[in-house]
C-alpha cells in the first residue's frame, strides 16, 4: 500500500495543475479567466446564455490589423482593433501587444461541453432546432443561441473584445465585436462600446 500512496498523490497533483492550469483556447490565457468571462457575461446580456454554439467565432488578420488593401478601405468597418479610436481610450500600448501576442496564441475552434459545464454546447442539430421553431411563429422561448470568438483581454483582465453573435433562427440575428469592462465587484461584464454591427429581424420576443 505504501508503494501506491507517491503514485496516487502524483495522479492528484497531475489532475489539479490539468484543472486549473489548462489552457486550451489560448496559449497565454487559462480556460478557467475565459469560462468565468462567459458566465460572468450572461448576467448583462439581453438573454442569458443557455445555448452556446460549440463553433468558434475566428479572429483572422483583417479583424486585428485592418484591412491592407486601400481600394477596400471603409471608414470603421475595414478597421482593425488596432485602429480604432475607441478601443485605444481603453486599451494601452501594452494591452494592444498582449492582445496581438493573444491573436498570435490562440488554439482552438471549438468549445468542449466539459469546459462549460453550466452552458448547453450544441452543434448544427442543434442550431437545426433553433431553426425551425422559428418557422413555427412561436415566441422564441429558450430556442436562441450565442456564438463567441475567444475574448482577447487586456493586461490586468479588466476589459475584453469578443467576436458576439445571438441567433434565434430565421431573421433573427445580430452579430458585433464588443468591448466589456469587468464590474467592480467582479462578478459581471458591462458593454463599453461596439463595432461592425450586422443584424437580421428585429423580433427577439
Amino acid at each position: 500500500m505504501k508503494l501506491n500512496r507517491p503514485i496516487l498523490i502524483l495522479a492528484l497533483a497531475v489532475a489539479r495543475w490539468t484543472n486549473t492550469d489548462a489552457q486550451t483556447y489560448s496559449l497565454l490565457v487559462h480556460d478557467e479567466t475565459i469560462e468565468y468571462f462567459f458566465i460572468s457575461l450572461s448576467k448583462n446580456l439581453p438573454h442569458e446564455i443557455i445555448k452556446l454554439n460549440r463553433d468558434i467565432l475566428e479572429w483572422n488578420e483583417r479583424d486585428i490589423y485592418g484591412e491592407q488593401d486601400t481600394l477596400y478601405q471603409i471608414g470603421e468597418l475595414t478597421k482593425g482593433i488596432m485602429e480604432i479610436d475607441t478601443v485605444r481610450a481603453f486599451f494601452t500600448e501594452q494591452d494592444l501587444k498582449y492582445v496581438e501576442k493573444q491573436f498570435q496564441n490562440l488554439d482552438g475552434v471549438r468549445w468542449y461541453p466539459e469546459d462549460f459545464r453550466r452552458f448547453d454546447v450544441i452543434d448544427s442539430i442543434g442550431l437545426n432546432k433553433i431553426m425551425s421553431h422559428s418557422y413555427s411563429a412561436k415566441k422564441m422561448g429558450k430556442n436562441y443561441s450565442y456564438t463567441f470568438s475567444i475574448p482577447l483581454f487586456s493586461l490586468d483582465k479588466q476589459y475584453a473584445i469578443v467576436q458576439q453573435e445571438f441567433d434565434c433562427g430565421y431573421e433573427c440575428s445580430t452579430y458585433c465585436i464588443f468591448i466589456y469592462k469587468q464590474s467592480a465587484d467582479k462578478k459581471s461584464w458591462d458593454k463599453i462600446t461596439s463595432w461592425k454591427c450586422i443584424s437580421a429581424g428585429a423580433s427577439h420576443e
